[in-house]
């Protein structure tokens, strides 16, 4: 049975918000699939699309070495430009610890105190997140990269339920990110 617009559909949702997730995610695909394309144009549009739907104003993402000795940023939303191409040690800072320990995180608030970051390195050229989302990109049981995306502090911070439902979208990534490269 077709279900009418605005119709709740048991989840909380309305049927209009369900075919925009399932529209969002198939258009994410899509862009996966352009093999044909320059690899950094669809790194940055995959990247694009990522913070967008999950309303954030920056982030990046950053690609394994293919001797996994550290990750590659290659792909960047207003950051500074000198960071795309820059390389993170693994174990070092928030996309090194979230490559290292194989965890998404939740970030809100100043992580400047946070233990788990002791070499991180205060931003000089661009404005600290109030809110970031970080996932690790599995391909198998390995890690081949790491997506974050971050809000200023004058937005909504992101939630727990931000951070599940980026596993799920993120997996789809990390399938197209292996075909790419």
């Amino acid at each position: 049975r077709a279900i009418a617009p605005h119709t709740d559909t048991g989840d909380g949702m309305s049927s209009t918000e369900n075919f925009a997730r399932i529209s969002w995610v198939l258009a994410l695909q899509e862009l996966a699939q352009q093999t044909d394309a320059d690899a950094a144009l669809v790194y940055r549009s995959i990247l694009e699309h990522i913070a967008q739907g999950f309303g954030a104003k920056s982030g990046c993402l950053a690609l394994y070495e293919a001797d996994h000795s550290s990750l590659h940023i290659v792909a960047g939303i207003d950051i500074p430009a000198h960071v795309i191409g820059t390389r993170v040690a693994q174990g070092v800072g928030v996309l090194g610890w979230v490559a290292e320990k194989m965890e998404a995180l939740l970030l809100n608030g100043n992580i400047a105190s946070d233990d788990r970051f002791p070499k991180l390195v205060a931003r000089t050229e661009s404005a600290r997140p109030g809110s970031a989302l970080c996932w690790p990109l599995r391909a198998s049981e390995e890690v081949i990269g790491v997506v974050r995306v971050n809000r200023p502090a004058e937005s909504p911070v992101f939630a727990r339920d931000d951070l599940g439902r980026g596993n799920v979208v993120l997996s789809l990534v990390s399938l197209a990110l292996t075909n790419i490269r």
